[in-house]
């Protein structure tokens, strides 16, 4: 093989390593937005999971007490309460993340369905809470007599 030969295809090959490196930073850019998405839909698939341990834990807790094996005292309750304020505390900062995605042109696959748990937990947030307003209600109704 001569020289020339050589140096034509070293040249054809290292023209074309130069043009796919020199494209790779539109590349990454797309894969790292991407890639974020992915990250956000991750995260928000984790408030929907938590969601789930929540409810069934719930749901098993009172089973418990509908079976007279755990004490239906304010503590069980207020330990709920607790946790669904506790769920609400990422939210603000997930529909950030979800507005930054839109903004770069992607939306989370689950997106409609965190914004349902999300509703679910405002409703249950709204309902306990109208709960101990009553049940205070009550007491101070009762302590009045």
């Amino acid at each position: 093989m001569d020289n020339s030969a050589y140096g034509g295809i070293a040249y054809e090959s290292a023209k074309h390593q130069v043009k796919f490196y020199a494209e790779q930073p539109s590349l990454m850019q797309e894969h790292l937005l991407a890639m974020n998405c992915r990250d956000c839909e991750d995260f928000l698939q984790l408030g929907i999971d938590c969601f789930k341990w929540l409810s069934r834990a719930e749901e098993c807790l009172r089973q418990e007490v509908y079976k007279g094996k755990r004490k239906n005292d304010g503590e069980l309750s207020e330990a709920l309460d607790h946790l669904y304020s506790q769920w609400q505390i990422p939210v603000r900062w997930a529909e950030k993340w979800v507005e930054s995605q839109r903004a770069s042109g992607y939306e989370p696959d689950n997106l409609n369905e965190f914004h349902s748990v999300c509703d679910q937990v405002q409703t249950v947030v709204d309902e306990r809470q109208w709960s101990n307003i009553a049940a205070q209600s009550r007491l101070d109704h009762n302590e009045n007599w």
